[in-house]
């Protein structure tokens, strides 16, 4: 994403996916997106610009145009994306038994993320959509000021946690609601990236697994 302030303009460039993407709720298709709030490297009176974008299409014009009922593969027969995530998440697990016990358990709680749970409120998940994916642990109990404390404990140990991982890791407050998630991304692909399946698969393994490994004895640690 490219950010810049020219003549009293905010001029923002955002890449088109190469494909629509299925958004969370299921009637629309993400065309182009900001993906999370996170800083630009622009700087307003020194403070970091945070942009949060998303252009999208409804499904409900999509099933009425035919060019862009091809163009993401959506057709008359259902939607096609929720019966891929279904593949993708019973080739995950078949994928990771040989290495682990973590994921036989894995059930998708929504057709675009699947996770378990560690302690209540607290997940681990897999997220895939259309161009990218991630891993995460997943705060949500229901309360923010009990979200907001469970994140502060986590981040209090952040250092030791990111150590066990291997590497750092994106702390933050999900845009707009009251939960919070700590996430590795995947730079490989996401949904549409067939032939990247198994890539992502093992990665997504390999990062459940560190994940497991470097947060459970502090999520036990917890006050209750």
């Amino acid at each position: 994403m490219e950010v810049r302030i020219e003549d009293g303009v905010l001029e923002i460039r955002i890449p088109v996916l190469e494909k629509p993407e299925p958004g969370k709720s299921g009637r629309t298709l993400t065309v182009a997106s900001s993906a999370d709030d996170r800083p630009t490297r622009l700087l307003v009176d020194g403070n970091p610009l945070y942009v949060r974008l998303r252009a999208y299409i409804k499904r409900r014009d999509l099933r009425s145009n035919a060019r862009l009922a091809s163009l993401s593969g959506e057709n008359q027969g259902g939607d096609t994306g929720k019966a891929d995530h279904g593949t993708f998440w019973s080739k995950l697990r078949r994928r990771a038994a040989p290495r682990t016990k973590l994921l036989e358990n894995l059930k998708p709680e929504k057709w675009y993320y699947s996770g378990i749970e560690v302690r209540q409120g607290v997940r681990l998940n897999c997220v895939l959509y259309g161009s990218w994916s991630r891993v995460e642990v997943y705060i949500n109990t229901g309360s923010l000021e009990r979200n907001a404390a469970i994140f502060g404990h986590l981040m209090s140990s952040k250092d030791r946690i990111e150590s066990t991982f291997g590497e750092t890791l994106e702390w933050e407050q999900v845009p707009g609601k009251p939960r919070f998630r700590i996430v590795k991304r995947l730079d490989l692909g996401g949904l549409f990236d067939k032939e990247k399946w198994p890539e992502i698969q093992d990665a997504m393994i390999q990062g459940m697994i560190r994940l497991e490994r470097a947060f459970r004895p502090h999520i036990e640690a917890l006050p209750l």
